[in-house]
């Protein structure tokens, strides 16, 4: 299976600041970091994702955040910073 068009999911990953949008792309005013992410499949193995912000208890459709920031990677090693180090 491929991934989702850009359109249809903002492949965002945990760590990074997203803000939500509406269906209809307006800006709803909630800014935060993903902490949670759900992957979820239909009968037909379509997959969807689901992701929860910080400080919030309901998940919301990955296809309505926009990615603000990406979290920091190591440009050496390609994985996520530690955040108990200093660069």
């Amino acid at each position: 299976m491929s991934k989702p068009l850009p359109e249809h999911g903002s492949r965002a990953k945990v760590g990074d600041l997203v803000r939500v949008y509406t269906e209809a792309g307006v800006d709803t005013g909630v800014t935060g970091v993903i902490v949670e992410i759900k992957e979820f499949y239909s009968w037909s193995m379509e997959m969807w994702r689901k992701v929860r912000l910080h400080g919030k208890l309901d998940f919301v459709e990955d296809y309505k955040v926009r990615i603000i920031s990406k979290a920091e990677t190591n440009a050496r090693t390609g994985k996520d910073k530690d955040p108990g180090t200093r660069t």
